[in-house]
């Protein structure tokens, strides 16, 4: 009965338009799209990241604890069904921690890639039923900052590579899909983070490197369907950076 009101609704609204409007109006019974071959390999989303590393000097000296803050928006595209290319693209800011607050964003972007390198689904005991999966992640990134306050300003490059163990626990029963989220993936693995930048603070310049290049990502992904996923990651190298994000897959 819902449809067929709504069904009134379009008619009465389109024989009113026919009364004001002489020009000719295209077919709405087209189903094809142009769009939806291009479309389908492509993933959009957005992460925001809370980044907090201890840097050393190269000339050596005391150690600083930077601290960013950073939006970006994310674009990937499935090379292939066990391979995906991406970029991020944002703001940054930072901070040095001993010498003030977060001002001066700056430009942040990544390139990288992520392949599934193996899995096997996990049928006993029946609970438990999931996919089990290994995969690679590496990932280059430039990160900019111009803190006014403190004096800080500079850039540093990052590369990161991770192989987390995932295991993803799907929604079976057609009942619940809607009650419940569609699947979970919960993921940890080691993780190597490979920093190194410059920059000047009041006036003296200096090279610096990240401290603690091993550690581990550790996170969650929530599929609220088949292709929307939103989720959390947690980063430990010498301190603890954390992320949030969204994601479509077309």
């Amino acid at each position: 009965m819902r449809i067929r009101g709504w069904f009134f609704c379009a008619a009465v609204a389109a024989l009113s338009c026919t009364q004001v409007m002489s020009a000719t109006l295209a077919q709405t019974g087209l189903r094809d799209s142009l769009m939806v071959d291009t479309l389908r390999r492509w993933s959009v989303g957005a992460n925001v990241e809370w980044l907090d590393r201890e840097m050393k000097p190269d000339g050596g000296g005391a150690d600083s604890r930077m601290e960013a803050k950073t939006i970006c928006l994310f674009l990937g595209y499935d090379v292939q069904d066990w391979l995906m290319a991406y970029g991020t693209f944002g703001e940054t800011e930072a901070r040095v921690k001993s010498l003030g607050r977060y001002d001066g964003s700056e430009f942040k972007f990544s390139v990288g890639l992520q392949a599934s390198l193996w899995k096997t689904e996990v049928m006993d005991p029946a609970f438990m039923a999931g996919v089990l999966s290994v995969k690679a992640i590496g990932e280059v990134a430039r990160y900019s900052f111009d803190a006014e306050d403190s004096g800080a300003q500079g850039h540093w490059n990052e590369l990161s590579l991770a192989l987390p163990f995932c295991y993803e626990v799907y929604a079976e029963r057609e009942d619940v899909i809607d009650a419940i989220p569609y699947s979970l993936i919960v993921s940890l693995g080691p993780a190597v983070s490979l920093v190194e930048g410059s920059g000047t603070t009041r006036g003296v310049h200096k090279d610096f490197s990240g401290r603690d290049p091993i550690g581990f990502i550790a996170g969650m992904d929530v599929y609220i369907s088949h292709n929307l996923s939103v989720g959390c990651q947690v980063e430990y190298f010498d301190h603890t950076t954390l992320s949030a994000s969204a994601a479509y897959h077309f």
